[in-house]
């Protein structure tokens, strides 16, 4: 049953009652993260960026891309500068904490949840549907990730600004308020400034439009729809210069990409991602590698014919409303950038954070034909396995060494997971098992250079030289085949090799790790202390020098004229 307009059905106090319900109840189903730890990219963001110290390197968030404070020149493909922003202004209220970043990152869920309530409720006409939606919303385990995981908390903060960006377009669309019209023009730039998938809104506006004037011309359809959504693009056009010029380009690591990949993976992305909407339990951090590199019955044809289905299934059930046909939009346009960069971001529960918005709309709608209480009844239980989900899950993500352990035990052939889970064990100081874990690994996946890098590292540490030169060789060699530039293996390379005795050969590992950056202060002050050795003292001063200049402009970089 497509969702359409009408009249509120109810009037008491039941919707009040049952939002309420959902707030506390997905308030204590996430309170006890404010007890866990920070987790894999929270050391880095948070623990470890001192840009979040000083409110005045606020204005380098912006003109720098998101990893920019662990080196000017380290490569990336994310700006996320309003998320940097969020968690320096949680870092400042609160002193940084974990506990407090977990308690933020669940407020700021509710306030989402709020708003996804008050969309719904534009969307539907009906209180008591308007409040299952947002239950339903609340709750979904899928949203585990974005909650429990303080860098996750990039979704909600998203989601506050792409809700709040559609609220005030249906708001100004009713009223005719210029204000309030561009309000939702200003809250899309924030969305922006917060994840470039932002872009989809004036999209999904620009069908609701089209569908909304059915009774018209196409032409004129698009020309009403053209003036809706000119602005946003204007903004868009405008933050998408400022963008090309931090990231200098569209991002570092896209070109790459293999486009006949890209396509052959994307029917089974798209199921996995509905089958998550459908079954969303037995969830991690990290999942099965995703990347189908040719035509397969079983991995492309049945995956697209299913889909297919799915997709005509979806239309005739949203094509009699433009209500529906917006929830479709809303699914299909929010969920497409992280299924058509899969080969890049891999699949993660976090990116059906509002793509599950339609699908809990879409099921109040379809409930909304059943009395009240059954209503209530029926969301009330698929509120109770959501939320059971919900805290089930979320229990994984109170430190790295769980977080890991459920990685492997998910994703057993993803190296990536092996790797991470031996990382923890170091960090906790059990370096005999995080060592037999990269072992293992590297036997397993002999041709993954990312194993055998770590390993070297942790032999390197260890001071066990021999072995660190042989597997940080066979890290250069593996990646050599794929013809990476490895310069932190070459870096390392030139560590053991200065400790082995080896002068010339660090020497030349030390210089090719800069030819390829040379924007690494370390690569600099670890050629400097191998010609120290040698009695080179103005050529080590010199690279010295360069090594304190780029400290200097991580530190300062904002201070800057």
């Amino acid at each position: 049953m497509p969702v359409s307009a009408g009249k509120e059905t109810t009037s008491h106090q039941l919707p009040s009652w049952l939002l309420r319900a959902a707030l506390i109840i997905t308030f204590l189903v996430y309170v006890r993260t404010v007890a866990f730890d920070f987790v894999y990219d929270d050391h880095y963001q948070i623990s470890l960026n001192a840009w979040l110290h000083d409110w005045r390197l606020i204005p380098q968030y912006f003109t720098h891309q998101l990893w920019a404070f662990r080196d000017l020149s380290s490569p990336a493909n994310f700006y996320r500068p309003m998320f940097s922003v969020w968690l320096a202004a949680v870092y400042h209220l609160t002193g940084g904490a974990p506990g407090w970043y977990h308690m933020a990152t669940i407020l700021l869920h509710l306030i989402v949840v709020m708003e996804a309530y008050v969309l719904a409720r534009l969307l539907l006409q009906d209180r008591l549907a308007a409040a299952i939606a947002a239950a339903l919303f609340a709750l979904h385990p899928s949203k585990v990730e974005a909650v429990a995981w303080v860098s996750g908390g990039g979704e909600p903060l998203f989601a506050a600004f792409f809700f709040a960006t559609f609220i005030l377009y249906w708001k100004g669309r009713e009223s005719g308020s210029w204000a309030v019209r561009s309000a939702s023009v200003i809250t899309f730039l924030a969305a922006l400034f917060t994840k470039e998938q932002a872009l989809v809104a004036p999209f999904i506006i620009g069908i609701f439009e089209i569908a909304s004037h059915r009774q018209e011309s196409w032409r004129m359809r698009l020309w009403k729809a053209t003036r809706v959504v000119l602005p946003y693009f204007i903004v868009f056009a405008a933050f998408w210069l400022a963008r090309m010029q931090v990231m200098k380009g569209v991002g570092d690591g896209l070109p790459g990409l293999s486009l006949s990949s890209t396509l052959w993976t994307q029917p089974i992305a798209w199921l996995w991602y509905i089958g998550h909407v459908v079954f969303p339990f037995n969830l991690s951090m990290i999942y099965p590698r995703m990347i189908v590199r040719g035509f397969s019955v079983v991995w492309v044809l049945l995956p697209a014919i299913a889909l297919a289905f799915l997709g005509i299934a979806a239309w005739l059930w949203a094509r009699k409303s433009p209500r529906g046909v917006m929830l479709l939009a809303w699914f299909i346009l929010t969920l497409a950038p992280p299924v058509a960069m899969i080969l890049l971001v891999q699949p993660h529960d976090r990116y059906l954070y509002l793509p599950t918005f339609a699908v809990a709309v879409g099921l109040a709608g379809v409930l909304r034909r059943l009395p009240p209480r059954w209503q209530v009844l029926v969301a009330a239980c698929l509120c109770a396995i959501f939320a059971t989900g919900s805290f089930y899950e979320s229990r994984y993500w109170d430190s790295d060494l769980s977080l890991m352990q459920r990685a492997v035990e998910r994703a057993p052939s993803n190296p990536y997971s092996h790797l991470l889970l031996s990382v923890a064990y170091g960090q906790q100081g059990d370096l005999a098992r995080a060592k037999k874990i990269l072992v293992n690994a590297a036997d397993r996946f002999p041709h993954e250079f990312d194993i055998w890098q770590a390993l070297g590292i942790q032999e390197y540490s260890a001071g066990n030289y021999d072995e660190a030169y042989a597997a940080l060789t066979r890290a250069a060699n593996e990646a050599g085949k794929g013809q990476l530039q490895l310069p932190a293996v070459w870096f390392h390379l030139g560590l053991v090799c200065q400790k082995l005795g080896r002068a010339e050969e660090s020497e030349r590992w030390y210089r090719q790790a800069i030819a390829a950056d040379a924007n690494r202060a370390v690569y600099h002050a670890g050629l400097a202390s191998l010609l120290e050795s040698a009695g080179r003292t103005d050529e080590a001063l010199a690279e010295r020098n360069l090594a304190q200049q780029l400290r200097q402009q991580i530190s300062t970089a904002a201070l800057r004229p």
